[in-house]
């Protein structure tokens, strides 16, 4: 597995810019205002982006060599690899996405200054 190119990552933050967006948009049109975004659900990314980060490194580490800790099952190291890929890819569209409803509602920003 090779590890992920920046610019898929590019993409798919530009891809989850356009749906926030988009979102933001309709949404706002509808007349419900933007959607709220908790930070609850920021601070679960964030923890789960973390997590990733240290499985990541453990199977790292052990496929270049490194071993200080038990040898792990090679399965449970691929699965590793594979969840961390795929969390910064939706890392990348959620990312996007929040970046495209705060563009969505910077026209609701005003003060004294314009």
């Amino acid at each position: 597995m090779t590890p992920t190119r920046p610019s898929t990552l590019l993409l798919a933050g530009l891809t989850g810019a356009v749906v926030g967006y988009g979102i933001g948009l309709v949404s706002d049109q509808l007349g419900y205002g933007l959607p709220r975004v908790s930070w609850v659900a920021i601070g679960l990314l964030l923890f789960l982006a973390a997590m990733l980060f240290v499985a990541s490194r453990r199977a790292r580490s052990w496929v270049s060599g490194d071993r200080p800790q038990a040898p792990g099952d090679a399965l449970t190291l691929g699965r590793y690899v594979a969840l961390a890929k795929a969390g910064s890819v939706f890392g990348a569209l959620m990312a996007g996405g929040y970046v495209g409803l705060a563009i969505a509602g910077l026209d609701r920003i005003s003060t004294d200054y314009g």
